[in-house]
């Protein structure tokens, strides 16, 4: 095999590896279903991109003195955020990631309101975790113009959140 040759065969292995590479990666591409998904943005005193709809929240250290998160504050408590673009063209399935810490005794649940019609099709309680990343899988119906997300405090005790992120899905369950 020549010199060339191998080069050749090389560069054809690299294009391989990138383009592999690309594909498995390519369900984080384009922009966020979820703005402000690290909760660091703040309007003032409130969280930016974010409805408070019940209680009241606070700006708190997370796992690392750097980087801020948010409270829920009091016995019941929910922030909500509007996905009004994305639809059934943009993918069928939703891979749910959550960084939190959550007492034992506390209860949250992440809600899916799939076109905001008040129906809650997605109600899955996050399990008490000390900053570990908690992941669920989630099935969009055929057809669904918009969505709501929801994270809800129901019970006294300690519920912070660092992030919650969303990402389209080949993998429903």
């Amino acid at each position: 095999m020549t010199t060339t040759q191998k080069l050749l065969r090389q560069a054809a292995r690299l294009a391989f590896a990138l383009t592999a590479l690309l594909l498995l990666t390519a369900e984080n591409c384009g922009p966020p279903i979820i703005a402000n998904n690290g909760f660091e943005m703040w309007c003032g005193e409130t969280l930016c991109d974010w409805d408070v709809e019940s209680g009241s929240i606070d700006r708190r250290p997370t796992w690392h003195e750097s980087d801020d998160g948010v409270g829920l504050v009091g016995d019941r408590a929910a922030i909500a955020q509007r996905a009004n673009g994305l639809t059934q063209f943009d993918t069928r399935c939703l891979r749910l990631e959550f960084l939190a810490e959550v007492d034992l005794r506390t209860r949250v649940t992440v809600q899916i309101d799939v076109n905001q019609d008040g129906t809650n099709e997605f109600d899955e309680p996050i399990p008490a975790t000390d900053w570990a990343t908690v992941e669920f899988l989630f099935a969009l119906p055929k057809e669904y113009q918009g969505a709501t997300f929801r994270v809800v405090k129901h019970r006294p005790g300690n519920a912070t959140l660092a992030q919650i992120r969303a990402f389209h899905s080949d993998e429903c369950f």
